[in-house]
């Protein structure tokens, strides 16, 4: 009995000891990064501070076949500029546009799926050598404060 109790204790402890522990999330699974010296150990920025609110209107979130996230620059009414690996062997991304939290609902945010998009017909995942890709929206956003 008290191995029992013993174990529950230690998941509970592990499961509140994650930072991310009780906050929704969008994604299910991570996608490795890639640097040209292996894989990052991990993905959290450290020493960072949050931007200010809306400082970076151009930046979009890009949830790749409902399963890995990425980041983007608006480039254009209907552009998303990103980088190859995140769209090699996609089939869709869902982009949001306008968010400053993407894990709360924001008024500003505006939420697309991918009309198409293009990986450059050079990207070398080896190499890691033209790594970039564009989007297609299906339709062409109202650029504002939120969105640039």
């Amino acid at each position: 009995m008290i191995a029992r109790l013993t174990f529950l204790l230690v998941c509970v402890a592990v499961a509140n000891g994650n930072p991310a522990a009780g906050r929704p999330w969008h994604w299910r699974s991570p996608k490795p990064l890639v640097t040209p010296f292996g894989p990052v150990k991990s993905s959290r920025i450290v020493g960072g501070k949050e931007a200010t609110p809306h400082a970076w209107p151009h930046q979009v979130a890009l949830f790749i076949d409902d399963m890995y996230f990425c980041g983007g620059s608006l480039i254009s009414d209907e552009w998303v500029l990103t980088a190859a690996h995140c769209m090699d062997g996609a089939t869709f991304a869902e982009v949001v546009l306008g968010a400053h939290n993407i894990r709360i609902f924001e008024s500003s945010q505006v939420t697309l799926v991918s009309k198409d998009f293009i990986v450059h017909e050079h990207w070398n995942e080896f190499a890691l050598i033209n790594d970039i890709a564009v989007i297609k929206l299906p339709v062409k956003v109202n650029i504002n404060g939120n969105m640039k």
